[in-house]
């Protein structure tokens, strides 16, 4: 029991510090959204899944306008980059960015 609980303990410490960045790196009206979407963006770059925004906006609950929006604030950090879709050039895909990787490499130490 004893083993259980300190594993909740570490957990929960680990969430409230990934609270504590996303209140500090995500703007506040994106706060929700953002780090759900950098995380779905990020797993499916590293999965060669190709993701545009139709794609993210069915895999969330939020509203198209929201998760536009959303990806706007996050290209205007630098931390995404819409790039053509080399099977159709009509689409536009989601990728993620050598600093967004590199923020969160930088994360992930602190979390240890």
């Amino acid at each position: 029991m004893k083993n259980q609980n300190e594993e909740i303990l570490i957990f929960s410490r680990k969430m409230l510090k990934v609270k504590h960045w996303e209140q500090s790196n995500l703007m506040k009206k994106t706060n929700d959204i953002g780090l759900m979407l950098l995380l779905i963006i990020i797993i499916a770059n590293h999965e060669n899944q190709a993701i545009n925004l139709k794609t993210l906006c069915q895999s969330v609950k939020f509203s198209q306008r929201s998760v536009a929006y959303t990806i706007k604030n996050l290209i205007s950090l630098g931390w995404v980059i819409l790039e053509a879709d080399a099977k159709d050039k009509r689409r536009q895909l989601i990728k993620t960015t050598p600093l967004l990787m590199s923020l969160f490499l930088q994360y992930i130490v602190q979390l240890d």
